[in-house]
């Protein structure tokens, strides 16, 4: 069967209308995600996807699962939003005001204030410059907790290690390590939520190179240096 895109799939909750668009791959399974542009994505192969027409019992199934993850997705479009009408964004968990003036933008982190260059007052471009900033602002802290946990992991900085920051849309992962690049890699996004959740990533993408692969020895080794962040490293909804 011919399938024409996009495929729309619309759901009520809370009396609200939301829209999920449907991308078809060639990969077994499927996920749901929050794009760049807030949009909600169920990525799902051809193989199921035309099971699920075939069988109203599959698609019964698979809108549960998606009412089931729409409202922490929704949670996470608030957060991850910038809010340019009202001049507002999220920074580490906190509803963060910006104020536009000719030639910078300015907001606060707590005590200190950042300010932005700007030369055009064009939305997208304020946007992306505000993004800039926050690069900086997360890569500073990842880089503080990276290394807390490679004194307590190693007794070592291990200052070869290399740090970046990417800005995958926000469920493709947290972080990444490259055992044999020594390279860790943090989601931008991380800089919207509580830094709590920054420091678990840290916990968890440090462990990696002492334990590459997932298993109980690498969960169990997280647990004896920092059970705290290993707890919301596990249990991670990011609200």
């Amino acid at each position: 069967m011919e399938i024409s895109e996009p495929i729309i799939f619309k759901y009520i909750l809370d009396g609200k209308d939301w829209e999920v668009t449907v991308v078809l791959k060639n990969k077994l399974g499927y996920t749901f995600k929050l794009d760049k542009n807030g949009k909600f994505v169920l990525y799902i192969s051809k193989l199921w996807f035309n099971r699920i027409l075939k069988n109203p019992n599959e698609r019964n199934k698979l809108d549960k699962n998606i009412i089931k993850w729409l409202p922490r997705m929704i949670v996470h479009k608030d957060i991850l939003e910038f809010n340019f009408e009202e001049r507002y964004f999220y920074l580490w968990g906190v509803k963060t005001e910006f104020h536009i003036l000719k030639s910078f933008v300015y907001f606060k982190e707590g005590d200190k204030l950042h300010y932005v260059k700007i030369n055009r007052q064009n939305k997208e471009y304020i946007i992306k410059a505000i993004n800039n900033k926050l690069e900086e602002i997360i890569y500073d802290v990842a880089k503080e907790y990276t290394d807390y946990y490679f004194k307590l992991l190693f007794n070592t900085t291990l200052a070869d290690v290399k740090y970046k920051i990417s800005s995958k849309e926000v469920t493709t992962y947290w972080g990444k390590h490259f055992y044999r690049k020594k390279e860790i890699i943090y989601n931008l996004s991380l800089v919207h939520y509580d830094k709590k959740y920054l420091r678990a990533t840290a916990l968890h993408e440090v462990n990696h190179f002492k334990f590459p692969k997932h298993g109980q020895k690498f969960w169990n080794n997280m647990a004896k240096f920092d059970y705290e962040y290993y707890k919301i490293d596990r249990d991670k909804k990011m609200s």
